[in-house]
C-alpha cells in the first residue's frame, strides 16, 4: 500500500478508533474516509482487530464495498472470520475475485 494511504490509515485510527472516545462518530468523518470505510474500521476495532493491522485490511475494505456494496456487517463478518482461519488481505481477496 502506498505510504501516504498508509498515513493517512493511521491518522483516522489515532483520531476515530480510540476505544475510550464512543463520541467519534461515521459522519464526522473527513473526505478520505467515507462513512461506510469509517463505520467498517469501528467495527472492526469492537471486534478486536489491532489497530496497527487497519492499514492492511482497507484495500480489502474498499473491495468488498464496491463487490457487495456498502454491508458493513457482512463486510466485519468476512475479515472477523478470514482473520480467525489465519488468512491474509490478499487471501481474502482471491476466496471473493473467484
Amino acid at each position: 500500500m502506498h505510504d501516504d494511504c498508509k498515513a493517512m490509515c493511521n491518522e483516522f485510527v489515532a483520531k476515530y478508533c480510540r476505544e475510550d472516545d464512543s463520541s467519534a462518530t461515521a459522519s464526522s468523518v473527513g473526505s478520505f474516509f467515507d462513512g461506510t470505510l469509517a463505520a467498517v474500521l469501528r467495527g472492526l476495532n469492537a471486534a478486536g482487530l489491532a489497530v496497527g493491522d487497519f492499514w492492511t485490511w482497507v484495500p480489502v475494505i474498499l473491495q468488498l464495498i464496491a463487490a457487495i456494496g456498502p454491508k458493513i456487517e457482512q463486510i466485519i463478518q468476512l475479515i472477523r472470520d478470514a482473520i480467525q482461519q489465519g488468512l491474509h488481505p490478499k487471501d481474502l481477496m482471491a476466496l471473493h475475485e473467484g
